[in-house]
This record gives structure tokens, C-alpha cells and sequence, in this order.
């Protein structure tokens, strides 16, 4: 009898540890991490191709250049998780979240005038000098450079708000070596004002021209991150949430 108990005990124990491999293999073929207390899963897998990239090597350069958009062709940027964007069209920032702002837009360069973001696309950052400080000669890399809001995206005629990825890779893998933002601006598309609502609670409401943009991986890993943008070619017109509620020019 005993001798059953401890076939069947080691047969479970068999079986259990070969499930534990399977379920480790599995996790680790995916390049995925379980632990914490919550026992939280984080993707580890490596940004693909078309993100921008950006070493911290490079960051921390002594030399670094901020050089001023010659022309600025958006009138303003709107947006969950974006935040409420005015510009001029010398890329000054004018208004931020309803309230009166300054600052202007820079491209950080390196010393031989490469951009500090390796990538096809070009990256624009709200900058807000301090007394003494002058646009060719800037050295506080970090707080500007590794922030999210108030960073935007050139990329042939489009634009688009900075969306961080890759995030836990760079945590776990690279030491925050390196940084990456998705390099897929070119690519935005109409994200689903129904998939909105319902993540939100929010009933949809009908406006006119009412077109939300988002990241092909944001809408197909849902992220809040959507926005609105409108061009100085074109009409200045109210801008609403999927509800319905304005955002920008309400007066219009």
C-alpha cells in the first residue's frame, strides 16, 4: 500500500515538474517574465526594426546641439495620454492644456550633427530654457531626453506624439543602456472610436470629421495613448473626445 502511495506522490511529482519546464520553456521562448508579489508578466522581447533608438552613451555626450524646426506645419496636437498642444508655425509652444506656455521645439543633434535618435524619422522635443541657457549648448540630457510628454514625432508628412516601447527589455536586458520610441508614425491609423468608448465607459457621440489616430501596435495591444491633430492648412475647427466633450476651440 505504501509502496502505491509513493508511485502515485512521485508520479504527480513527475508530472508537475515536467508541466513547470513546459510552462518555463514556454515563457521563455516568448522572452517573458512572471515574478513580484503580484506575480505581474513583463515582455522582454527586444523593440523591433522600425523603433527609434537612442543610447545612453549618447545621451550623456557633452556636445549635444538643440537646432530649431526652420518650419513648424502643426497648429495643435490633442490627445489622451498626450495632453493639449498649441503651436506657432516657428514651432513655439503657446498653449499647454489650456494654460498660456513657453518653450519652443528642438531636435537634439550630435557633435558631427547626426540626430541623437537613430531611426528614419526625426524626434522634436518641448524644450523650456532656463536664464543662461542657449539653443547650440545644452547639458541637463537627462530630465529632457528620457521624458515622454511633450515629444513629438516627424515622419514625412505626419506627425505624432513619442510613444515609448520596449520599456521592460531595457530594464531587464540592457541595464537601460539603450531607449526606444515606436517607429511607426508614418504607419498611424484610425483608431476605433467604438474600442475607445468601451475601454472607457464613454457613450459615443457623432461630430463631424471625428477621427481619432493611434499606433498600429497600440490598437492592436490596446493602450489609451489616441490622439487628434490639425494642420495650419487647414480650418481651425473644434476638436472633441469620442463622448463628445471639446477639447480645443470650443469657441469655433
Amino acid at each position: 500500500m505504501r509502496l502505491k502511495k509513493l508511485a502515485y506522490l512521485l508520479l504527480v511529482f513527475t508530472f508537475s515538474f515536467i508541466t513547470l519546464l513546459a510552462n518555463a520553456q514556454v515563457l521563455r521562448s516568448k522572452n517573458f517574465y512572471c515574478g513580484g508579489y503580484n506575480n505581474d508578466c513583463y515582455d522582454l522581447n527586444p523593440p523591433p526594426a522600425s523603433a527609434l533608438r537612442m543610447t545612453e552613451k549618447a545621451m550623456n555626450a557633452s556636445s549635444l546641439k538643440l537646432v530649431r524646426p526652420k518650419e513648424w506645419k502643426v497648429r495643435a496636437i490633442v490627445g489622451y495620454e498626450v495632453g493639449d498642444f498649441e503651436f506657432d508655425q516657428q514651432g513655439n509652444v503657446i498653449n499647454v492644456n489650456g494654460e498660456p506656455a513657453t518653450g519652443y521645439l528642438v531636435e537634439v543633434l550630435q557633435q558631427n550633427n547626426q540626430p541623437l535618435w537613430k531611426g528614419r524619422d526625426r524626434v522634436y522635443y518641448w524644450y523650456q530654457p532656463e536664464k543662461g541657457d542657449v539653443v547650440d549648448n545644452y547639458s541637463d540630457n537627462q530630465s529632457l531626453l528620457i521624458g515622454e510628454n511633450g515629444v513629438f514625432i516627424v515622419s514625412d508628412k505626419r506627425v505624432c506624439p513619442a510613444s515609448k516601447i520596449a520599456e521592460e527589455h531595457t530594464e531587464f536586458n540592457i541595464g537601460r543602456s539603450e531607449h526606444y520610441l515606436d517607429g511607426n508614425c508614418s504607419k498611424a491609423i484610425v483608431a476605433s472610436v467604438n474600442r475607445i468608448a468601451k475601454e472607457y465607459g464613454k457613450k459615443v457621440k457623432k461630430v463631424d470629421n471625428q477621427v481619432f489616430l493611434t499606433y498600429p501596435t497600440r490598437e492592436k495591444n490596446f493602450s489609451p495613448k489616441y490622439w487628434k491633430i490639425q494642420y495650419f492648412n487647414e480650418p481651425i475647427t473644434p476638436i472633441y473626445d469620442v463622448d463628445g466633450e471639446c477639447w480645443l476651440y470650443c469657441e469655433k
